[in-house]
């Protein structure tokens, strides 16, 4: 999975930084902030507050719905999931 800056996503891991926070469990709904170039760890804010850094594995991608109310694809306003990238995309934009 591709993440990029901006990516709405589900973080759930277990700090081990060696810091004051090493052994807590951090989860919750988030934003990626920064990406590193191997697109290996992420860094971002969670939306209670707090920030996190961890590897892409610890992450999952949220599917935000469009205005309509459907997170797949809407014939009502063009949005929808690219078949082959699985990238959310506006059908106006292939």
């Amino acid at each position: 999975m591709k993440y990029k800056i901006g990516d709405r996503v589900y973080i759930d891991f277990k700090s081990c930084n060696r810091m004051e926070t090493d052994g807590t469990h951090i989860f919750g709904e988030g934003q990626i902030d920064r990406v590193d170039e191997d697109n290996d760890f992420l860094i971002g804010r969670l939306d209670r507050g707090g920030y996190f850094g961890c590897p892409s594995t610890d992450v999952k991608i949220l599917n935000e719905a469009c205005v309509h109310g459907y997170d797949v694809a809407c014939l009502l306003c063009g949005f929808g999931q690219s078949e082959t990238t699985g990238e959310r995309i506006w059908h106006t934009q292939r």
